[in-house]
């Protein structure tokens, strides 16, 4: 097992280091395009050992979810896997390598959906030079999405070294990442591309580890933002041709006077009816794939001219499509899903639902990062303007997304990137809330004058801090007293110094404020150089503080401590202390 994670990085740096050559770049963008919901790294490594993977999923996703099994003999694809204490390897397998009866429903933009979704784009993203042709469009939207976020990407390619001193360096970023987000955008709605008009003449300027992953992780983010925008509008109308389809099928079964019959298979039943929508639905999605495109980048061959048509797009969406997939086979038309495509909510009165108070549930989650509500509390009492707001919140809040309960019956999910925060509370392809990033901002402003955004949101979270501001403080000149401080920071100042034991409360609830908030039971830190440090409760007030390295085969302590977590009184002392390197084990204290 060693020995094949060694091989699978030495593959991932192998491949990383060649993606900076044109051919291998446009080949990586034209086979990432079908799995753009995996991070770059992953498809990194799903490119470098099945390039023609068209939807791959977990062994889990295939079995269980989807009631596809994996073909005897089939070899993985390898991923790296760091969520726990120690890098392993994890498994996912393209749908060529299994058999069933059911495909799973993986999202295509067909000739019936280009109008619709053309003129969604458009209005969305506040395009000005409108036109009905879909790949004009898009270049459009790339562009944008760009400008908009320029200052940012510049920041982030300027800390690469090979990069900071080019005086040329914001065109020679704009010109690769637009061209790399338009081959993987065109390729993932089944436009063929001719690779002769991607020149991607400055891509030799990437020449380096960190550049190139800079590159794919920014094409990764931006191409993922687009192409969910071109998913949910091409599922919105499938669902609401399945509607309608349903509807159609009751007014049949109803003139032929059989709709009180329910036998299973019927001639003429529901059962009968509810396997006609099943077998279309299994024949949309089972259509012929463009694996042709991904086959000929492989082998380095040309990709052929771009054609006027998104027929026959196919790929894989990640972990939402093979969820997706249940939705269209097993149940009844209309059921609202939330973000993990579980149905919910059934039988509730939309009509009833307050929005202002669901926009204000998801505002008052605070950011994606830890410490992000605190960070936009301090900024907000910077006196800043609205629109200054509006930037800080979209590079806080990044590209994500979640599940959100807005009351014990009701779930939906939100997604928030560069143009705003997007809030689906009506279920699935319903109707949704779209705040841009300067409506959002107004309201957590809102939210903070009237202190509700300092609310919690666990019990045992770190309270959130009002800042001081300079109107509460009372200055005087050099030559006078000193000048006298807020009453919090003055009660503060004044108490007696701390103990070491409190000392190390505060530490350790700085570096893992959500294992002593015991949101999390377990937390690993990594630092490049260093063991990893690991933290673990194993009992109400006893939690595991501890370094292990390898040593011939064996794990060792280096050290392991088991502390004492007080969170009256706010102290951390140890119990134990062990390091296998010294052969020793210490009762530091005694219960």
């Amino acid at each position: 097992m060693a020995e094949k994670l060694y091989y699978i990085e030495e593959l991932a740096e192998h491949t990383l280091n060649d993606l900076n050559k044109r051919e291998n770049w446009v080949n990586y963008l034209v086979s990432s395009s079908y799995h753009y919901k995996y991070s770059f790294h992953e498809s990194c490594l799903i490119f470098a050992q099945r390039p023609d993977a068209t939807a791959v999923a977990s062994y889990d996703q295939w079995n269980n979810k989807m009631h596809r099994f994996i073909n005897k003999g089939t070899q993985g694809i390898a991923l790296l896997d760091a969520s726990g204490s120690n890098k392993r390897l994890k498994y996912v397998f393209d749908i060529s390598d299994t058999n069933g009866q059911r495909m799973p429903y993986i999202w295509q933009l067909k000739d019936e959906h280009i109008e619709r979704v053309n003129s969604e784009l458009v209005e969305n993203y506040n395009i000005e030079n409108q036109t009905d042709q879909l790949e004009e469009t898009i270049p459009q939207i790339i562009d944008k999405v760009i400008e908009d976020n320029i200052e940012e990407i510049n920041e982030d390619f300027m800390s690469v070294d090979v990069l900071a001193g080019n005086d040329n360096l914001e065109d020679i970023v704009r010109d690769t990442l637009r061209d790399s987000i338009l081959v993987t955008v065109l390729t993932r709605c089944g436009y063929k591309i001719d690779e002769n008009s991607y020149k991607f003449s400055q891509l030799h300027f990437f020449n380096s580890f960190e550049s190139i992953v800079q590159l794919g992780v920014v094409t990764s983010e931006y191409s993922e933002t687009i192409l969910r925008e071109i998913e949910i509008s091409v599922k919105t109308i499938e669902k609401e041709i399945r509607n309608e389809r349903s509807k159609d099928n009751a007014a049949t079964i109803q003139s032929t006077e059989r709709a009180h019959d329910t036998r299973r298979n019927g001639q003429g039943t529901v059962g009968e009816t509810v396997g006609q929508i099943r077998q279309v639905e299994e024949e949309v999605s089972a259509g012929q794939s463009q694996r042709d495109i991904s086959n000929n980048a492989a082998d380095g061959d040309a990709v052929s001219a771009l054609s006027g048509s998104g027929e026959g797009s196919k790929g894989t969406d990640g972990d939402t499509d093979t969820k997706d997939e249940e939705e269209h086979s097993t149940e009844p038309m209309g059921t609202i899903h939330n973000g993990d495509r579980e149905p919910v909510n059934q039988g509730n009165d939309f009509d009833e639902i307050d929005e202002q108070k669901d926009i204000d549930i998801v505002l008052l989650r605070g950011g994606s990062f830890e410490g992000g509500k605190q960070r936009i509390i301090n900024f907000y009492f910077d006196e800043q303007s609205n629109s200054e707001r509006a930037k800080f919140l979209k590079k806080e809040y990044g590209i994500g997304g979640g599940t959100v309960y807005f009351t014990k019956e009701r779930s939906g999910f939100e997604d928030h990137n560069a143009k705003g925060i997007t809030i689906h509370n009506r279920g699935y392809g319903e109707e949704s809330i779209n705040l841009s990033w300067p409506q959002a901002a107004k309201r957590i402003g809102e939210l903070i004058e009237c202190e509700r955004y300092f609310e919690q949101k666990y019990p045992n979270d770190k309270p959130l801090i009002k800042p001081a501001k300079a109107d509460n403080i009372e200055t005087k000149g050099a030559d006078d007293a000193p000048f006298s401080m807020p009453e919090e920071l003055a009660e503060k100042a004044s108490s007696k110094r701390k103990t070491q034991q409190e000392i190390n409360f505060t530490r350790i609830e700085e570096l893992v404020p959500h294992i002593m908030d015991k949101r999390y039971r377990y937390a690993c830190l990594k630092s490049d150089g260093y063991t990893d440090l690991s933290f673990e409760w194993v009992g109400n007030d006893r939690l595991i503080m501890a370094h292990y390295s390898e040593h011939n085969g064996d794990l060792m302590a280096d050290p392991d401590m088991e502390l004492i977590v007080d969170f009256e009184n706010k102290t951390v002392m140890p119990a134990t202390y062990q390091n296998d390197y010294l052969g020793v084990f210490q009762n530091v204290y005694m219960d």
